[in-house]
């Protein structure tokens, strides 16, 4: 699965918990600018790990700045 892939599933998501429109979501964004709690951060992360089937190691959670360099660290470790 590639990065923009998994960009789609995670906008998704954001727009479910958020209840923010798909226009306010960018690569750039982070989870905070976008709304989201620690608690939302947590639950935003269960779900995804859920509907990609992974497991995201909780050394990887501090480097992740925004959407896209989650996406892109997903992307990397697992080689979906």
């Amino acid at each position: 699965m590639k990065q923009q892939e998994i960009e789609i599933i995670l906008t998704e998501i954001l727009i479910d918990k958020l209840a923010i429109s798909k226009t306010e979501i960018s690569s750039e964004s982070t989870m905070k600018e976008l709304g989201a709690d620690t608690l939302d951060e947590i639950e935003i992360i269960i779900e995804l790990e859920q509907k990609l089937g992974i497991a995201i190691p909780d050394e990887i959670m501090p480097g992740l700045q925004n959407i896209g360099t989650l996406c892109n660290s997903i992307e990397k470790e697992f080689e979906l």
